[in-house]
């Protein structure tokens, strides 16, 4: 358990920095406060129509706050898109992630 979290969730500090961390050790490009209006999968990527316009991405991280149940949303091309779709609450280690 994660301190001032609850069960397998943390706390927001906590997850904050967690997310700060991680982001600098993978030099990811987060884009926070963007809303994700629509997503499609096309051609083994997936289009989202954001706030901040057209995003296309093969392994996009859709994340929203604040949620102490975790959710997938369904949208269009989910059930053909031929790799995993995990939910963070189910994320273990990166290295077990590698081959998808």
């Amino acid at each position: 358990m994660h301190s001032g979290g609850r069960g397998a969730f943390p706390s927001r500090d906590d997850f904050i920095s967690y997310i700060e961390i991680y982001e600098r050790a993978l030099a990811a490009d987060i884009d926070r406060g963007v809303r994700v209006h629509r997503i499609t999968c096309q051609e083994n990527r997936w289009v989202a129509e954001t706030s901040a316009g057209l995003m296309v991405e093969r392994d996009p991280v859709i994340a929203t706050w604040p949620d102490n149940v975790p959710v997938i949303p369904d949208w269009s091309g989910m059930k053909t898109f031929p790799g995993p779709i995990i939910h963070a609450a189910d994320f273990g280690r990166v290295e077990d992630c590698v081959s998808f």
